[in-house]
């Protein structure tokens, strides 16, 4: 059928993800389309994204390799899928050229 069943819990549900606050221009989030104050990194099909560390992870993992991420966007109250390729290389500062928040302040609305 080309479907993936997931059985996921909701507990602590508003803690996962982290916001994407300045994109930079010219960086990798920029080239992925994420939106500044507006987005929030969900995480990959295998990889739930609820703090720093496991993003910190994940873009080791990637780096230099275009990898499919999961944003929900405040604005949209959408889901949507983007392609993000972490490169130290780009220009600026970071491998995703973008700030993140993960704070009280920085949960899904």
């Amino acid at each position: 059928l080309g479907a993936t069943v997931r059985f996921d819990s909701l507990e602590n549900a508003e803690h996962q993800g982290v916001r994407v606050l300045e994109v930079f221009a010219n960086s990798p989030a920029h080239a992925a389309g994420l939106i500044s104050y507006k987005d929030y990194i969900l995480g990959t099909a295998d990889i739930a994204i609820r703090d720093m560390d496991e993003l910190v992870e994940l873009v080791t993992v990637s780096m230099g390799k275009p990898t499919q991420v999961y944003v929900f966007n405040a604005d949209t109250e959408a889901v949507r899928s983007v392609v993000l390729t972490p490169n130290s290389d780009w220009g600026g500062s970071g491998s995703l050229g973008c700030d993140i928040g993960s704070g009280f302040f920085d949960r899904l609305p």
